[in-house]
């Protein structure tokens, strides 16, 4: 469905180190204090490097920690991806993260997943591997409850295929959530039940690729009211939703626009999307996220309502990672959307 646009403008804040980027977010407390564990990654001496931050978001105070997968052969690059923590999930004990990520090795081709939970300590840790059977390229990017969610492809012409990794189990579980499908985000909501998003073709729109949510049973392992999105004011469509935070009345989604014609990445746009008795309502408020000045801005994750990705600056080979405070959705955008029942204070929850 199409996007309905919200005009208001967006607050925004460079955080982080030149050149690092800020992956995936997730609160450590349920209040909205901006208390988060950044995941994402950072050069170290010309190699990337997976890294977690634990600061607090608008202060841009914190600490960082790189935390290196233990594996066999030569590492040669990390990156971390959407992280859960004690406060929004019971299975990780107090004082311990879990995230998600990916490395490649100097001896051997393709993208491994794998899984770290424990303490925030610098150094070489060992990990869980998450590794589709078969697949060149696994890649978690997010986790939550006993789940992670993410992409895989076996090296054929159809790249996109989206897994679910039951953590209880050690099992795969394959999706049916349309051709060339990516799953990025996860939400718990409770028991076995989750919200996921990510990207996929649409039969019902000239099998395009678009963004979409839908709930997720781990039991049965169905996919119910899976709903997709576009956005064409920054001239260009969603291809796929990257994060997902839960606030009252609905949640959050995140996304980088990218041109319909050649798939690069223009800009950025972070949506409220209204949920009534588990149906997601097919319009969405959306806000356009550009850095002043940019020449490319993306939407990798989204705290409360703060949308989180990286810039480059016009005529510099340098990014920077930015957070973008969104007003509330206005009184008019909610009545026109027939959403007078959402509580206008959206008091924000929390993130993922």
């Amino acid at each position: 469905m199409t996007a309905s646009l919200s005009h208001a403008e967006p607050t925004y804040n460079t955080i982080l180190e030149v050149n690092d980027s800020a992956t995936g977010v997730r609160g450590t407390d349920t209040t909205n204090t901006g208390n988060v564990i950044l995941t994402g990654s950072q050069q170290v001496s010309g190699v990337t490097q997976g890294l977690l931050w634990s600061g607090n978001l608008y202060s841009n105070i914190g600490t960082y920690y790189t935390i290196l997968p233990q594996v066999s052969g030569t590492l040669i690059g990390s990156i971390y991806y959407g992280p859960d923590t004690h406060a929004f999930n019971s299975l990780i004990p107090e004082g311990q993260i879990r995230a998600v990520g990916t490395y490649q090795l100097d001896e051997v081709d393709g993208t491994f997943g794998f899984m770290y939970q424990g303490a925030l300590q610098s150094g070489t840790y060992g990990v869980t591997a998450i590794n589709v059977p078969d697949a060149v390229n696994t890649i978690p990017h997010s986790t939550a409850g006993s789940v992670v969610v993410g992409a895989y492809d076996k090296g054929t012409a159809q790249t996109g295929n989206s897994f679910i990794f039951d953590l209880t189990s050690n099992t795969f579980k394959s999706l049916s959530l349309g051709n060339e499908s990516s799953l990025y985000g996860v939400w718990h909501t409770g028991g076995d039940n989750y919200v996921i998003v990510g990207g996929a073709r649409n039969p019902g729109a000239a099998d395009l690729n678009q963004a979409f949510i839908a709930n997720y049973n781990l039991t049965s392992n169905t996919v119910t009211g899976q709903t997709f999105y576009t956005f064409n004011d920054q001239g260009g469509a969603i291809s796929h939703f990257e994060g997902i935070t839960a606030v009252d009345g609905g949640y959050n989604v995140i996304a980088t626009v990218t041109n319909n014609e050649d798939g690069s990445a223009i800009g950025a746009a972070l949506a409220f999307i209204s949920v009534t008795d588990g149906v997601f309502n097919p319009d969405a408020v959306w806000t356009g996220l550009d850095v002043n000045g940019s020449d490319l801005t993306t939407g990798n994750t989204v705290y409360e309502n703060v949308g989180i990705g990286v810039y480059a600056t016009s005529g510099s080979s340098a990014v920077n990672t930015y957070t973008a405070t969104v007003p509330e959705p206005s009184t008019y955008a909610l009545v026109a959307l027939g959403l007078t029942a959402v509580v206008l204070g959206l008091r924000r929850r929390a993130t993922a």
